[in-house]
């Protein structure tokens, strides 16, 4: 009988801007969120967002934007 396997991993986003950090954090939700397909050779039945953290630092004059995505990936190990 095939077993569910559950992974999970991150997605750092940084960039100087707040738009631009939410645009390429949407850009990666949306490339990955319900995917169903081959992910680095490996038979994927679903990718979904878990969360995402707006991590922001703000320091002086001197910002890093910064968004991060957790994912987890369900498959099936025969």
């Amino acid at each position: 009988p095939d077993s569910l396997i559950t992974q999970r991993f991150s997605v750092d986003c940084y960039a100087r801007s707040s738009d631009d950090v939410k645009g390429l954090a949407r850009a990666v939700r949306l490339s990955l969120n319900g995917l169903t397909d081959d992910l680095g050779g490996e038979s994927v039945d679903n990718v979904f967002l878990e969360s995402s953290q707006d991590l922001s630092d703000f320091e002086g004059d001197k910002a890093t934007r910064r968004v991060l995505l957790d994912f987890k990936i369900m498959s099936n190990e025969v």
